[in-house]
């Protein structure tokens, strides 16, 4: 089963994305796992604090990225030619495909919630039933959401994307999606496409 990836990146002091060696570099990765995935990848800056760079994508499976990119050349170069310009924050895998995200749309929220250890089924239910409320409120497509894969994960983590025209007045998720007492942490932001990278 297809898995879909976010990663974030941070920008170190001495890079920009102004930088035309920068924006090439990120062409070439984003090229090189396109081509290695047969799956489209995204740049998206976090609007709280551009320095963060949120990496998109999607693999066939959990073994396609780390058993077989992880071996391969590509790896082997593409990892020290990013350690130029960012630091590594976080990566993980999700169990929702990107197909119906709007990427391009002029903001996407994203939410990570980190479940409180046997509350994974509550929150389930809670979200289906505010699946419909949050899908109306959202202002520019549908949501995404789904579980995170990776194996020896310390806690469950849910995630939710969703597109917007802008920033949000209010917080739906917090409105509509009403789980604090099964979360131990909540972190919510907004992000857009970087264009041609």
């Amino acid at each position: 089963m297809p898995v879909s990836e976010i990663g974030l990146l941070k920008l170190k002091p001495t890079a920009s994305l102004d930088d035309p060696k920068l924006r090439a570099m990120l062409t070439q990765i984003k090229n090189r796992l396109q081509d290695f995935t047969s799956f489209p990848f995204y740049y998206l800056q976090q609007v709280e604090d551009p320095s963060f760079i949120y990496l998109l994508g999607q693999w066939e499976s959990l073994a396609q990225h780390y058993k077989d990119l992880h071996s391969s050349t590509e790896w082997r170069e593409m990892v020290p030619t990013m350690q130029k310009y960012f630091e590594f924050q976080w990566m993980a895998h999700f169990d929702f495909v990107l197909d119906d995200l709007r990427v391009e749309a002029p903001l996407v929220q994203v939410g990570r919630f980190l479940v409180k250890e046997g509350k994974r089924g509550e929150v389930e239910r809670r979200f289906e039933r505010s699946q419909r409320s949050i899908g109306q409120a959202v202002t520019d497509g549908k949501v995404v959401s789904g579980w995170k894969v990776d194996e020896g994960r310390k806690k469950e983590e849910f995630v939710l994307l969703s597109p917007w025209k802008e920033v949000p007045q209010k917080e739906v998720f917090g409105e509509y999606f009403k789980i604090d007492d099964l979360v131990d942490e909540v972190d919510i932001k907004h992000m857009r496409i970087v264009n041609s990278v």
